[in-house]
């Protein structure tokens, strides 16, 4: 009886450290892709950064200038933004208007708008920015509502999870490089030297 119950045991460890695997696996190749709905970059890119972020993360849009600047200086990044945000939450609708207008080509503008001027969003401004970025009004409504973009946060917030992030804004590239602050806001030579740092390990 005791053999039985230590291979049973032994089983169920292993099969434990096999879904583990699988689940590591698969957050690495969701890193490596590049969404094109909520990704900006040139085609050509030869790195892949990710950054998970709140928008209501207060570091999160402390350095959102620099990063922005340094993508544009460096010119071959290809950025994946992975919005999430917690059900009691301040950033939760904004993290669904920005994936709503990613459904319609609008991502990019609508994450600068966000990140750039963060305000709490009540009606009148969600209409206000629908309206600014040429979007479809009743087609925003649904997917706001929608479950597929409420999957797509669960999504962001478990591969953050597995990627191993403790705190936003979480940044790392699609080779598992983590770009860390020391405790202070990243300039623009911060990002560009981490953009090179992990172009040398991917390489490597």
């Amino acid at each position: 009886m005791g053999f039985r119950i230590l291979m049973i045991v032994l089983l169920l460890g292993n099969l434990f450290l096999l879904v583990q695997v699988i689940q590591s696996a698969r957050a690495q190749s969701l890193l490596s892709q590049r969404p094109a709905i909520y990704a900006t970059g040139p085609q050509d890119a030869d790195l892949t950064l990710v950054e998970f972020f709140d928008y209501t993360c207060d570091p999160c849009l402390k350095i959102a200038p620099a990063l922005r600047e340094a993508l544009k200086k460096d010119g071959k990044v290809m950025y994946v933004a992975r919005p999430v945000a917690d059900d009691n939450l301040d950033g939760l609708p904004h993290a669904k208007l920005a994936l709503a207008a990613a459904k319609q080509g609008k991502f990019s503008a609508m994450h600068d708008a966000l990140i750039s001027d963060y305000r709490a969003l009540d009606q009148k401004r969600i209409d206000t920015l629908v309206a600014s970025l040429g979007m479809d009004a009743v087609q925003t409504k649904k997917d706001l509502e929608s479950k597929e973009i409420a999957n797509q946060l669960d999504e962001n917030a478990w591969l953050l999870r597995k990627s191993f992030g403790t705190s936003l804004p979480y940044i790392i590239t699609s080779n598992n490089l983590v770009f860390t602050t020391g405790g202070k806001t990243p300039t623009i030579d911060d990002f560009l030297k981490f953009f090179n740092a992990a172009r040398s390990q991917q390489n490597g």
